[in-house]
């Protein structure tokens, strides 16, 4: 599977993050496990290495079955890590505050769009959100005086 170069890099809108911190924040589950994936693996080869390395030195197979047990660790907390992001995408996990807040001030720029209320903004699937809003409008004489339509803010 491959992602494209801007997914995770310094010209995306997040440029002010850490590609790690871009990785974890991203609602994008196909770049999370690819990260995570390359990760593991990287981890899992420096423990083979450090466990084949002492094996020969010393004589013994015990530094190998160290590695081993420590590569597996890694897999199962990589793996609970993917299963608990991945849950909380399934299960409507909310945006930032931050861009939270960008939402609201977008709906206030609105016109006729004096006040918003409550606001749900949660994840849909990769640079996708629903957006739930309580608002308040002002009458302006038309039959829908407050019709806000689909826009990316």
């Amino acid at each position: 599977m491959q992602i494209p170069p801007t997914t995770c890099s310094l010209s995306s809108p997040n440029a002010n993050q850490s590609v790690l911190d871009q990785a974890e924040t991203t609602s994008d589950p196909s770049l999370r496990g690819v990260f995570d994936e390359d990760a593991v693996s990287v981890a899992g080869d420096v423990f083979a290495l450090i466990g084949l390395g002492l094996s020969q030195v010393t004589g013994s197979s015990i530094p190998q079955a160290i590695a081993a047990v420590l590569i597996a660790l890694v897999l199962i907390r990589i793996s609970l890590r993917l299963v608990r992001r991945n849950h909380d995408f399934l299960l409507g996990q909310p945006i930032r505050a931050h861009d939270r807040d960008r939402v609201r001030s977008f709906l206030l720029d609105y016109p006729g769009v004096p006040s918003v209320g409550e606001l749900l903004v949660t994840y849909l699937g990769p640079d996708q959100v629903w957006v739930l809003v309580q608002r308040q409008c002002r009458s302006t004489g038309k039959s829908h005086p407050c019709n806000l339509k689909s826009s990316r803010a």
